[in-house]
């Protein structure tokens, strides 16, 4: 599977997008779709900003996991 990047804003899955019924780092694209996103080592780093709803841009691989769409990241840029 190849990686994408794409462009939007970090939030919560649940406080920012409700698409979780707890706290989870994600983003939302100028579509409106939402990504999980699974940031690996930097996960505590962009939890702790996530309701600043900073741009971002992130690259990694996409995959669906129980009807959500969920970016295992490869890079993650605060904008």
């Amino acid at each position: 599977m190849a990686s994408v990047t794409v462009a939007g804003k970090l939030g919560c899955g649940h406080c920012n997008f409700h698409v979780k019924d707890s706290c989870s780092l994600a983003m939302q694209v100028d579509d409106g779709t939402v990504y999980l996103l699974e940031a690996g080592d930097r996960q505590d780093e962009l939890m702790e900003v996530r309701l600043d709803q900073p741009a971002v841009t992130v690259t990694g691989r996409v995959a669906e996991v129980d009807g959500r769409k969920v970016i295992t990241t490869e890079s993650v840029k605060l904008r």
